[in-house]
């Protein structure tokens, strides 16, 4: 499936941090990786960290009713 997110965050000074908070419903079990990226209009002098990912598993999508039917 995939999709992607873009957030225009504005001018941040050298050093500065964000957090973006990107929620999702997995449809399916398995790998779910994540991966952010930034870019800038002016020269970036050490493009080795503009990016990150992370990888997390989603499982346990069985669920139990419990009560009493009518």
């Amino acid at each position: 499936i995939g999709g992607s997110v873009s957030c225009a965050l504005g001018t941040l000074n050298s050093g500065s941090t964000v957090q973006v908070v990107v929620r999702v419903r997995p449809t399916a079990e398995g790998p779910l990786v994540s991966t952010a990226s930034v870019s800038a209009a002016i020269a970036d002098h050490d493009t080795s960290n503009n990016s990150a990912s992370a990888t997390t598993t989603v499982s346990g999508f069985a669920c139990t009713i419990t009560g009493t039917a009518k």
